[in-house]
């Protein structure tokens, strides 16, 4: 490559940056798709090339690091271990071999023997024996396992990579059921806090935590416990098994979790969700900008009491679901969840799975985007699913106008109309629609539609109305309407159309309205609402 070599460093820089994999998205599973593969390799080239390229192609070559094995956990260990300038190159670390899974015990170990026998004695100080309280007859075994490796690795390496903007955490959803006796708490610590090999970093991080579940758990995996909190350890195949607090890192300000299970329900206590040592998860979420809960199966309770211990948090996205089996909570207990940050919260992801509203967001003294479904505006429910009936069919309508609903600080507002799905059938019935392929093509000649033809009734007059009355919200610039179909569009397709009579409306009010047709898959991956 002796035209590279020649060029200046900034140009040099810049080409190997497109080298540079895709950073790995959250629900990721190995393996990973050939193209991140192809990049890391040809960054692994361009090393060899000369010590000018070797260079920028290294840094570029750990900027963003992947695990997907124990072999490469333990390489990338010793590596960073055993060359410290290296550790100011990651920005990214995605580690997909699950944490609180002691099955890998057996395939790390034999990891460690063959690529890195010292690593036990470079991190033998990491745990402490375990405080006098513990000393009961279910516990011996406790001072004689061995550390859950995955963990105590994974741990140094946060602790060596002071830069990283942006950490993916895999963790699998353990099913273990905790001794009555381990459930007292004390005030013990049970970890030494690793060194610090260079200084912490100010610059704010990014934390997202994904569950995995082997086979045989996928059923089973909606109880899994949220680790981060604190519990007695306990002995699974030999080793010590651990909570993960250290993942509760200072500076981290952007939290995402894919699934939130029901802490008290899986560890079968409250006792350990108010202990003294679960004080510390809730003051290291002070500092949260941005919070996404994915699918939560969390009580409103604990939500609430989440919400309230992140005082500065702007961005909030949740996905609530409730159980058909157990009793509804009311709107009014969602809404009480939601009132802790009615007071900062500038961006709101909001959707009830299986409940409905309305929610009143009119209290929120700094929301300007706000995106929902629209169940939470309305008092429209899925009832009918439970009995068999249809279930585009509510059981009430909308009562309450959109615009009592509505903070007069909103700028942007999105409705998602998830429940009316089945669009494309209604519509063919009634001859607007002739076929799939008619309507693909009806809509990519920018078609327009009358609201009523498009919405159900109560949402057309809900937006109308709206139409009318948004003079009284001085910051209201767009409204926007997804309409994700599942079976009329292919997956790659997502269309605006123009609605005529409100789309007229709203702009004679200074609001730009549209409507977006899209399928389900793809609006989950472009909008950050389910």
């Amino acid at each position: 490559m002796p035209v590279l070599v020649t060029l200046p460093i900034e140009i040099i820089r810049n080409i190997c940056d497109q080298l540079v994999p895709y950073v790995i998205a959250t629900g990721t599973e190995p393996p990973l798709r050939n193209e991140h593969q192809l990049c890391k390799h040809a960054l692994w080239s361009l090393t060899l090339v000369s010590h000018h390229i070797g260079g920028i192609a290294t840094e570029l070559l750990y900027k963003n690091v992947v695990i997907t094995s124990t072999k490469q956990m333990v390489c990338l260990f010793r590596t960073i271990y055993d060359k410290p300038e290296f550790r100011r190159h990651p920005r990214y670390l995605a580690n997909l071999v699950p944490l609180m899974d002691s099955g890998l015990q057996g395939e790390i170990e034999a990891n460690i023997q063959r690529h890195c026998p010292l690593l036990p004695a470079g991190i033998a100080g990491s745990t402490q024996t375990y405080p006098r309280e513990l000393y009961h007859l279910d516990s011996p075994a406790l001072f004689l396992a061995k550390p859950l490796w995955t963990h105590e690795i994974i741990r140094y390496l946060l602790a060596m990579l002071p830069r990283l903007k942006d950490i993916l955490i895999s963790i699998l959803a353990n099913m273990t059921t905790l001794a009555p006796s381990f459930i007292e708490d004390t005030d013990q610590t049970f970890f030494a806090e690793p060194p610090r090999f260079l200084p912490f970093s100010e610059e704010s991080q990014t934390l997202r935590i994904q569950w995995q579940a082997r086979e045989s758990l996928y059923d089973k995996a909606g109880v899994g416990p949220l680790f981060q909190l604190y519990f007695p350890p306990y002995i699974s195949n030999g080793c010590r098994m651990t909570d993960l607090r250290f993942l509760n890192l200072a500076n981290v300000t952007n939290y995402e979790i894919d699934y939130f299970y029901d802490v008290e329900t899986a560890f079968g206590s409250h006792r350990l969700v108010r202990s003294k040592k679960n004080r510390g998860f809730f003051s290291w979420l002070a500092k949260l900008k941005a919070l996404n809960l994915g699918y939560s199966t969390v009580g409103l309770q604990f939500v609430g009491q989440l919400l309230a211990a992140c005082p500065q948090l702007k961005k909030l996205t949740w996905e609530f679901w409730w159980p058909w089996n157990d009793d509804l909570p009311d709107s009014s207990d969602v809404e009480s969840a939601l009132q802790q940050t009615a007071g900062h919260l500038e961006e709101l992801y909001f959707s009830l799975a299986n409940l409905h509203g309305p929610i009143s967001f009119r209290h929120f003294r700094a929301l300007k985007h706000l995106s929902v479904g629209i169940e939470v505006l309305s008092s429209y429910s899925h009832e009918s699913k439970r009995t068999g009936g249809d279930p585009a069919t509510p059981i009430t309508i909308l009562e309450t106008p959109l615009i009592s609903l509505l903070p007069e600080t909103l700028v942007h507002l999105t409705l998602v109309n998830e429940d009316y799905g089945q669009l494309g059938s209604d519509q063919r019935k009634s001859g607007q629609i002739a076929s799939n392929s008619s309507y693909r093509d009806i809509v990519m000649d920018g078609y327009v539609v009358h609201g009523r033809q498009l919405f159900p009734t109560w949402l057309a007059d809900g937006l109308e109305t709206l139409s009318c009355s948004c003079q009284t919200m001085p910051h209201l610039r767009s409204i926007t309407v997804i309409q994700p179909l599942h079976s009329i569009l292919p997956a790659e397709s997502s269309w605006q159309i123009e609605v005529g009579d409100l789309t007229a409306k709203f702009r004679a009010a200074g609001v730009r309205f549209s409507t977006r047709i899209t399928t389900r898959e793809k609006y989950g991956r472009e909008d950050p609402t389910y």
